[in-house]
Formats: structure tokens, C-alpha cells, sequence
């Protein structure tokens, strides 16, 4: 192999590794922020108290943070969002999936 071909073959593989590593590092900055969402969400959650008792929240494979759930009105839905997305701000609320539904009468609640 003369020196040309191995400084080609060094940069290809410092190349690769490169792309390898920003990749894994974006991933663990999207992961951190996801769980950190997740933190600020049960907060209000619980705060919200018996009103959105059937509402949790999860990081989902995204990474993002998922709440999700039933609550009795739409007036109890629309308060959640609204403190979720005063508590997160825009750019954070803008990676959360809100998938609260209220819940239908006689239907035992779900």
C-alpha cells in the first residue's frame, strides 16, 4: 500500500469516527433534554392533583417526552397544556407530544 492510499484510508476512517461520535453525541444531548422535560411535566402533574390523576408522562424511542392520558374536561385538558407549555417554554414545548383526551361520559372514565 503506498503512503498516498493509507493517508486516504486515515481520513476516511477519521471521518467516520467523527460522524460516529456527533451522531452519539447529539442522541445524548436529545436524551438528557427528553428526561429533563419529563422531570418539569410529573412536577406539574402532580401539582394538578386529582384532575389529571390519569395522566402520566414517558421519555418515548424519539427521544421525546409523551404525556399522555385522560382528564374529565376539556377545560382540565387545555390548563395542562397551558402550564406545560408556560413552565417549558416554546422550544421545549415544541418537543413534547401532548396526547391528553378527555375522558367520554360512561365510559368508566377512560
Amino acid at each position: 500500500m503506498t503512503t498516498q492510499k493509507a493517508h486516504q484510508w486515515a481520513v476516511i476512517c477519521l471521518a467516520a469516527g467523527a460522524v460516529a461520535f456527533g451522531g452519539m453525541w447529539w442522541r445524548e444531548r436529545a436524551l438528557v433534554a427528553a428526561y429533563r422535560d419529563e422531570s418539569v411535566c410529573w412536577q406539574i402533574i402532580r401539582e394538578e392533583g386529582a384532575a389529571a390523576r390519569d395522566v402520566s408522562v414517558v421519555v418515548s424511542s424519539h427521544p421525546k417526552a409523551a404525556v399522555t392520558g385522560t382528564v374529565a374536561t376539556v377545560a382540565d385538558r387545555d390548563r395542562l397544556r397551558q402550564r406545560l407549555s408556560e413552565e417549558l417554554g416554546a422550544e421545549r414545548w415544541a418537543s413534547v407530544a401532548f396526547n391528553v383526551r378527555v375522558a367520554t361520559p360512561g365510559a368508566g372514565g377512560k
